[in-house]
């Protein structure tokens, strides 16, 4: 895996604040912006000790959370409130 290569995958689960987290072989990358479940195209912009960010170029096939009504709302705002409450704890 090298800065600017393509690659396409699935979202797996996404970590505060909104990084989504792709499995690509062995390696962890970390996306800004994605859902869980999307599969997504992405650039790898750094790779550092091990350590590896994307940036999101594409969204192939939306999640299961987009297609249901309200729930990517419910979920955006379970998301901002532990935020809230993890910051002001």
């Amino acid at each position: 895996m090298k800065k600017g290569e393509i690659y396409e995958a699935i979202v797996e689960k996404v970590e505060f604040p909104n990084k989504g987290i792709v499995h690509v072989g062995e390696e962890k990358v970390i996306v800004k912006n994605a859902i869980p479940g999307q599969k997504i195209q992405f650039v790898i912009n750094k790779k550092r000790n091990g350590k590896c960010e994307g940036r999101l170029l594409e969204v192939l096939e939306a999640s299961e959370l987009e297609r249901k009504e309200g729930l990517i709302l419910a979920y955006a705002a379970a998301v901002c409130t532990r935020a809230f409450h993890t910051k002001n704890s």
